[in-house]
């Protein structure tokens, strides 16, 4: 006599029965993503290198060792010429300071630019100050603004992309797990059909059933067993998808030949349990960001629109000699340019000011898409809800007609296609009822993702 038990039960035993092999929980995904995942890693070094790219635009206000020489013999003239000093800008006002030694001994022209010095040289120190261009900024310190808006970019989209992978992984996790499942069912099924054949075969070889009964389940048998080799298939793609998420300690894909999925019964979050604020998602950041610094892109080209205007100061002091000479000089200086076209000004401010525009644009849309694909997660799982009741309660009825089908079977009221009619339904029914939890579970995942709840924007 045929044992009574839903396919749910089987399932559970089926479940039970792989009590070896390892659970995988969703919270384990989500540790395995955010601390081993190879493309969060790569955003962590764009982050790293941002940070790099800071120091280098640094560099542009080190101190720097200068030196120049010259020298000539010829019948005319002979010279030695030798500068030595050292020059820094500063992030301020474009003011530049310099201070050194110089020294120039023998016959000297004075087409040279240079004045002979006493034995011992001079010492000098000035400083240089642009009036018009490069007053407010230069292309030093907006390299400097550059990288420190980069850096924030590269920060926010390290956030974006483990959002976006955490997102990717629990999907292919609920995909695990409906395929888990849907074998599970089937197996069920397999289950009942192997149990029934073995039991009709005894009843042919005593004589109480005709053999063409026996095909008939034979029939049954075969089409359940080509059903469960479709989703043990489904389920080994599944693992190989999921394996790219689920990795060891060295970074390698994880084994899940031995591992199953977790899949007791998870509470069913409201929709009211997601909210869209704009301002903390890191999509919406990284085209704030993105924007503000066109803003500064287009104070740059506006800057370099202007004439150069600078002035340079100097004054030199000879080291103490024998020679009757005076020792102290000032030198004040202006240096004056403008480009008739001014196209590199005009060039990029333009630039500047179309990138800002797109990026504006870009967040507009952004925004409206952002609020639109969470209302859709919203809609499916509220729709997901309501059929998950409704095919619970099909499934409940369809399981009874399918025990009702059988016991007739047995009485000899029904036949044996009936019967597994009834069950196929039932199974039907079950993986429906599967499927609609899946929906809303990736749902679910898709607005986690849209609201930036795996990781918000710092």
């Amino acid at each position: 006599m045929l044992v009574r038990r839903s396919s749910l039960a089987l399932a559970i035993l089926f479940v039970s029965s792989l009590a070896e092999a390892g659970t995988i929980t969703a919270a384990q995904v989500e540790s395995a993503v955010k601390n081993r995942f190879p493309l969060i890693e790569k955003a962590q070094f764009n982050v790293e290198a941002a940070r790099q790219k800071r120091l280098a635009a640094e560099g542009e206000f080190d101190t720097k060792i200068k030196v120049k020489s010259a020298n000539r013999f010829d019948n005319k003239y002979d010279y030695r010429d030798l500068e030595t000093y050292a020059e820094k800008q500063l992030p301020f006002q474009g003011l530049s300071l310099y201070a050194g030694h110089h020294l120039g001994l023998g016959s000297i022209p004075a087409y040279t630019g240079k004045y002979e010095t006493a034995p011992n040289g001079e010492v000098f120190a000035g400083a240089r100050l642009p009036l018009l261009r490069n007053r407010s900024i230069d292309e030093a310190r907006f390299q400097l603004v550059d990288a420190d808006f980069r850096r924030e970019i590269a920060t926010v989209e390290q956030i974006q992309q483990t959002n976006f992978y955490m997102m990717k992984a629990l999907s292919t996790y609920q995909k695990w797990k409906l395929a888990q499942r849907k074998l599970d069912a089937r197996t069920a099924l397999l289950d009942i059909a192997t149990a029934r054949q073995k039991m009709m075969e005894k009843q042919v070889r005593l004589g109480d059933v005709e053999r063409i009964a026996l095909v008939d389940a034979k029939r049954s048998l075969l089409k359940r067993q080509a059903d469960v080799t479709d989703s043990q298939n489904e389920l080994a793609n599944v693992k190989a998808e999921m394996a790219l998420y689920l990795r060891n300690e060295d970074g390698t894909s994880r084994d899940l030949t031995n591992e199953v999925p977790d899949l007791s019964i998870e509470p069913f979050p409201t929709s009211s349990s997601f909210k869209l604020k704009i301002e903390d998602l890191p999509q919406i950041a990284i085209l704030r960001k993105s924007r503000e610094l066109q803003d500064r892109a287009v104070d740059y080209g506006r800057n370099q629109r202007l004439p150069e205007l600078n002035l340079a100061a100097t004054t030199y002091h000879e080291l103490p000699s024998s020679q009757p000479v005076d020792t102290t000089r000032l030198q004040v200086g202006i240096y004056f340019e403008l480009p008739l076209e001014n196209r590199k000004g005009r060039g990029l401010e333009g630039e500047a000011r179309a990138k800002r525009e797109a990026f504006e644009r870009q967040r507009i849309y952004a925004e409206s898409e952002l609020q639109a694909r969470l209302q859709q997660s919203i809609t499916t799982m509220e729709a997901s809800r309501n059929r998950i009741a409704l095919l619970e309660e099909e499934l409940k009825s369809a399981q009874i007609v399918a025990d009702a089908e059988r016991r007739r079977w047995r009485s000899g009221d029904s036949n044996l296609f009936m019967v597994a009619a009834r069950e196929e339904e039932a199974a039907s029914v079950e993986i429906r009822r599967w499927t609609a939890e899946y929906d809303f579970r990736a749902a679910e995942v898709e607005a986690r993702f849209t609201t930036a709840s795996f990781a918000p924007a710092e």
